[in-house]
């Protein structure tokens, strides 16, 4: 079975009409599973004359990121290989294994030489398991699902299991633990850049220090505006943080978003200074 876009797209709408092609092939393809037979598999067929690289590029990462943050399924994995000059990634996302069998949600990306290629599969328990994924999928708006991503891939190594929980909570609404992510987040890069700028402290001292002492430290450095600028980005991230964990205040998707924006211009910064 074989489906294609059928709305031509407007490159200078690129972000809009692959977010709703997307979205829209997943839905279809998830009601149409039901009615396959066991041995065929629903494809969403994209000629390369349709759509771009760059914009097949971003379906993947959509489908990544939902795989990775928002299934139901807690297990993600991920593999990639050549066969008969075609390229094949595999995003799965499954539970512990079952007694009986272990439940999943796979999407197969094809590329050849003519099109690109989606196969999206399930175990056969989608009632069960896939009612909460669409609703979660949709839930989030096309630019926020994006803003997501972003964050996801300028996040440094030593952040990307605090950023991934953050973007889990985020995603499933929880926006205090989204919020207690940030906040640790952010006292722990500034207590990083701090010891950059003072390298005569020691990590032992640094950490066992007071933030708001190490954040006013930090604004002293008026003769360094990237640094005084990175203090006013954590400072302005550290009320928020405080009346979260002391007042049991209840953040909204706002200040979980703007909690975001900052750490991918302070994440920006750390890079750079890393480099």
């Amino acid at each position: 079975m074989n489906k294609k876009t059928n709305d031509s797209i407007n490159s200078n709408h690129l972000e809009e009409e692959t977010f709703n092609s997307l979205i829209g092939n997943v839905l279809d393809s998830l009601e149409e599973l039901k009615e396959l037979q066991e041995d065929e598999d629903f494809q969403i067929i994209y000629n390369k004359n349709e759509i771009s690289y760059e914009q097949f590029y971003r379906l993947f990462k959509l489908i990544e990121f939902i795989q990775d943050s928002i299934s139901p399924f807690p297990i993600f994995s991920k593999e990639e290989y050549e066969q008969n000059g075609e390229k094949h990634i595999i995003l799965k996302s499954s539970d512990e294994k079952g007694i009986i069998h272990t439940c999943f949600l796979m999407f197969t990306f094809i590329i050849d030489e003519d099109n690109y290629v989606i196969i999206p599969r399930t175990c056969g328990c989608r009632e069960e398991k896939l009612f909460f994924l669409l609703p979660a999928v949709m839930s989030l708006d096309f630019s926020k699902i994006w803003f997501c991503i972003i964050l996801n891939e300028n996040t440094p190594s030593d952040f990307k299991a605090r950023v991934n929980s953050l973007l889990k909570m985020y995603t499933k609404r929880n926006y205090v633990e989204a919020w207690t992510h940030i906040g640790f987040i952010a006292e722990k890069l500034t207590r990083q850049i701090y010891l950059r700028t003072y390298d005569d402290r020691t990590e032992d001292e640094v950490n066992s220090d007071n933030w708001n002492r190490l954040l006013k430290r930090l604004h002293n450095q008026t003769d360094d505006p990237i640094i005084e600028h990175v203090a006013l980005l954590l400072d302005s991230l550290r009320p928020v943080r405080n009346e979260i964990i002391h007042h049991d205040s209840n953040p909204t998707s706002d200040d979980v978003e703007f909690g975001i924006i900052c750490l991918l211009r302070l994440f920006k910064f750390y890079t750079q200074e890393s480099e």
